[in-house]
């Protein structure tokens, strides 16, 4: 499949964030790249990123989905016809303490997030078992790729 530019911009809105900025910018193109193989779509939109701490990603989770507490990541698609497929936002203390209790780096983490949530914006959910179980399933495949361990197998050990 031929691919086409893929547009993304990445904005760094907590200080913890700007270290991991330019592996970020680094890394997004290949892991969207994998994603849009995968699911044999074509890489034809735009996508932001936001690097957030989890004071602002918890008023997000509160204001959207009626949840006060902070989470990981929370992805927001575009509505209607437009070139931007929507927004990822990942909160660095999350994460952070997340792969601190798996005991995996912190990079491999976040790029489980990124995928997670970007599967979100191509319309995957875990709402029932059956959509997880799918979801997991194409985490685990791209993941593969990257070189990055089966985070589910890691969850359960």
């Amino acid at each position: 499949m031929a691919q086409t530019p893929f547009n993304f911009d990445v904005s760094v809105r907590a200080r913890p964030w700007v270290n991991y900025e330019s592996y970020i910018k680094g890394i997004t193109p290949s892991v969207i790249q994998k994603i849009l193989i995968l699911l044999e779509r074509p890489i034809a939109n735009e996508l932001s990123i936001a690097l957030v701490d989890d004071k602002e990603i918890q008023s997000l989770n509160k204001k959207f989905r009626n949840k006060n507490k902070a989470t990981n990541v929370l992805s927001f698609p575009s509505n209607g016809p437009t070139p931007i497929l929507g927004e990822i936002i990942l909160s660095y203390e999350t994460l952070k303490k997340e792969a601190e209790e798996l005991f995996i780096p912190f990079e491999h983490h976040l790029i489980h997030m990124m995928v997670h949530g970007f599967l979100h914006l191509q319309g995957f959910d875990h709402q029932t078992d059956q959509e997880a179980n799918i979801m997991e399933k194409l985490e685990v495949r791209v993941l593969s790729e990257l070189n990055i361990d089966n985070p589910y197998k890691i969850e359960d050990e």
